[in-house]
């Protein structure tokens, strides 16, 4: 019998005992099954800002060249709303089934890990392990926040990109050598996991140590070094788009400066001491997904830190010192469950650490960031499952129904019952506000959906109840106010909720804004004037205080700053009707009939029912 060749990871030829088109098949069921009481949940949270009233996404043409920071990933959302516009349904779609996706790449790779199968136990072994691991990850119940959450989308599809990647590396390599076939698909997988998400800044480390741990070959360790350089050097994707190398301004440029900022707000120190707690946090919800959260409040560490920080910096080191050691021993003494048992638990701490170490992010903690270590954590239990099918030579088929009962199910139900959260902002900000009564952010958010909805008590009491028992100074909490007292026609009190806003958070130009529409009603132009270019130096891609700035100069007579202004609002926001309506009147006031009528047309093409579009059209064709 042939040896295998160098750097070999050749499977066994048993006879699969579950075919592959059957486990994308129930994954499938189960998958969508979980997720189905989602379709019709709403936009939530910064789905606003990278969906709703993201103007990129109206124009494929911007997607290329594929610039700016997560260009993959508001790629997708342009596709989205190319098919369905904003028909929430079709988003919550794709995730699923990007999710379904991930979790058969999930059953590939605990597959793929596994060295030469020789006995048929080692193979049931091998399959109950992909199982188990495959199975787990899509029905959890934490990943229900990078699935039904959609802007989350970014976590979901970077982490498809880099399990795409990580088995296109591994096809590549199998047998020796390297077949450019897989490898050059792999590396442009591997750019688009970069593009679409920092956190797969991860994925050369990680094939390195897949590579240290499961290629068995006598390859020296300047080829293996030459193999894994294309994807050390496609890191520079990150730095380059944080930089704004080539970016045009827009949505996903005002990410990168949100990006940028973050690592200002907090300090490396505290945001590392912060992260211990965090992580074991994120350890108990893995093992106890229960009390799971949108918004879990937590306060950065200044200063020295405490016992329980101290702690948790102690249990996190020891396990990771401990994995680090049973690696390098299951690799000596070729024990495959024990190696892909440290590989899972180093894989969780590896791609955990882009956003929980040393980088600081304003939101110390979210559940969508355990999406992509999850997969090495889940990897784990499937091989400790293996070990039991294989220590008491159990039935595979007898021990995957057990599995699916006692696991599977409950896992399944609690998804379903925690995707019921998500149907609307009232129902997501209840449930934040019931977990964490003194969130500020929770009640406003909350105040906020409450005045949608049109219920303009209940959304006055959790302004008030912030203002009253959290905190005085709550910039947000006044906006809200603001804008309820704007709705309920109590402008004076309004205009003062603004300004106090203002005081505490003179940065934010959406109050600017809502101040510059106040002073317009009460005929204080050259304020509003003001606030509103306040507004635009803080948000320069802002197309509605383009449109009202626009506006203004029209009142005063510049009818050429109203062009400029308006064609701005038209540039960042090419569907903008009042814009296109303003700067059909602004051509008419300069004698431009044909530019006027352009405009008037695109008006009509937009919104058909617009009567005074339709008879400005008439007008100007003489009919």
């Amino acid at each position: 019998m042939a040896k295998p060749s160098p750097a070999s990871n050749t499977r066994g030829q048993a006879r699969s005992p579950v075919a592959a088109p059957v486990v994308f098949g129930v994954l499938c069921i189960v998958g969508f099954g979980i997720y189905s009481n989602t379709f019709h949940s709403t936009f939530h949270f910064d789905d606003k800002f990278n969906i709703v009233e993201n103007y990129l996404l109206r124009d494929l043409t911007r997607f290329w060249p594929p610039l700016g920071t997560r260009w993959a990933g508001y790629f997708s959302f342009a596709l989205n709303y190319k098919i369905n516009g904003l028909n929430v349904a079709g988003y919550h779609l794709v995730n699923t089934f990007i999710h379904v996706t991930n979790a058969f790449l999930v059953y590939l790779l605990t597959l793929s890990v596994f060295p030469v199968i020789k006995e048929a136990v080692e193979d049931k072994a091998r399959y109950m392990a992909a199982l188990t691991a495959a199975f787990i990850f899509i029905s959890h119940p934490i990943e229900t926040q990078a699935i039904t959450y959609i802007t989350q989308r970014f976590a979901s599809l970077s982490t498809l990109f880099f399990l795409l990647s990580l088995l296109l590396y591994v096809k590549a390599r199998t047998g020796g050598g390297v077949k450019l076939r897989f490898y050059i698909p792999a590396v442009l997988s591997a750019v688009l996991a970069l593009k679409t998400k920092e956190i797969s800044a991860t994925l050369p480390i990680v094939i390195v140590l897949y590579e240290y741990a499961f290629f068995t070959g006598r390859e020296s360790l300047k080829k293996r070094a030459l193999y894994a350089a294309p994807f050390f050097i496609a890191l520079l994707i990150i730095p380059l788009d944080l930089l704004g190398i080539g970016a045009e301004s827009g949505i996903a440029e005002e990410m990168r400066v949100r990006q940028v900022k973050d690592l200002t707000l907090l300090s490396r120190q505290g945001y590392f001491l912060t992260e211990m707690k965090v992580i074991v946090t994120y350890m108990r919800l893995l093992v106890l997904p229960v009390n799971q959260s949108l918004d879990y409040l937590l306060h950065p560490v200044h200063g020295f830190p405490d016992i329980g920080t101290i702690a948790s910096g102690i249990f996190i080191l020891a396990l990771i010192v401990t994995a680090i050691f049973f690696f390098i021993v299951s690799k000596r003494a070729q024990r495959p469950l024990g190696l892909i048992i440290a590989f899972g638990a180093l894989w969780f701490f590896i791609t955990l650490s882009v956003e929980s170490s040393f980088i600081p992010i304003q939101d110390v903690m979210n559940e969508h960031r355990l999406y992509l270590p999850s997969v090495g954590a889940f990897m784990a239990v499937g091989a400790l499952a293996a070990h039991v099918v294989k220590r008491f030579g159990l039935n595979l088929y007898k021990s995957l129904a057990v599995f699916f009962v006692i696991v599977i199910v409950p896992l399944s139900i609690s998804s379903y019952l925690r995707n019921r959260v998500w149907k609307d902002d009232i129902t997501l900000w209840g449930d934040v506000v019931k977990k964490s009564p003194i969130n500020p952010r929770a009640h406003v958010s909350l105040g906020f959906a409450y005045a949608q909805a049109g219920t303009f008590d209940k959304a006055e009491e959790q302004y008030r109840l912030v203002l009253d028992r959290i905190n005085p100074q709550s910039a947000e909490a006044q906006n809200g106010l603001g804008d309820l007292y704007y709705k309920t026609g109590r402008i004076a009190e309004a205009t003062e909720a603004y300004s106090r806003s203002l005081a505490n958070n003179p940065d934010d130009p959406y109050v600017h804004y809502n101040l510059a529409v106040l002073y317009v009603r009460n005929g204080r132009v050259s304020e509003a004037s003001s606030e509103l270019k306040e507004a635009l130096r803080l948000r320069p891609d802002y197309p509605e205080a383009h449109n009202n700035l626009a506006n203004i100069y029209m009142m005063t007579g510049d009818i050429d700053g109203a062009v400029v202004s308006y064609r701005s609002a038209l540039r960042l926001k090419p569907d903008h009707v009042d814009a296109h309506y303003n700067l059909g009147a602004a051509y008419l006031k300069k004698g431009l009939a044909n530019e006027a009528l352009a405009e008037f047309e695109a008006v009509l093409r937009l919104n058909p029912n617009d009567s005074g579009a339709r008879e400005m059209v008439m007008r100007l064709r003489g009919g």
